[in-house]
């Protein structure tokens, strides 16, 4: 099988997220739309990678969401860290796989990538943890590590 170069993959999600920006949608309401879209799936998606589900009440979440991003490739899991305070949730994430969306982004004017989709991945997990809305994300590269702080609306 033929193995798409993640460079590549940075610059078309990137260009595309840019362009849907300059026709005024914005990449953060495309994250929350795709959010939702993936919540219902993630159940199925977290028994197939970690042979369970996820949930808040066993004290395991940021080991299960290790193991997520270690299977997946997604980031270094032993430099990932997970924290909740009152309604913001962080994730630190080193090494992240969409490092080259980032450094295109920012040839384009973003901070980092257009649309981070570890954020918007972690928004599905926070709905479907039943955690609250996550109102908006932000995200902040510096190098090779990424922080992004989800402003959440309790239920």
């Amino acid at each position: 099988m033929v193995k798409f170069n993640p460079v590549y993959n940075a610059i078309i999600l990137g260009i595309l997220l840019s362009a849907a920006e300059k026709i005024g949608i914005n990449p953060v309401l495309i994250g929350r739309q795709t959010s939702r879209l993936l919540a219902p799936l993630l159940d199925s998606l977290f028994k197939r990678f970690i042979g369970k589900t996820l949930s808040l009440n066993n004290g395991n979440l940021l080991e299960d969401i290790k193991k997520i991003v270690k299977t997946g490739e997604i980031s270094d899991p032993e430099k990932l860290e997970l924290t909740f305070s009152g309604n913001c949730v962080t994730l630190k994430l080193a090494d992240c796989m969409y490092l080259d969306m980032a450094n295109y982004g920012k040839t384009l004017g973003h901070d980092c990538c257009p649309m981070c989709i570890a954020g918007v991945f972690m928004t599905g997990v926070l709905s479907s943890l039943d955690t609250g809305e996550v109102l908006n994300f932000k995200v902040e590269n510096k190098e090779n590590n990424c922080i992004v702080k989800f402003a959440i609306l309790e239920k």
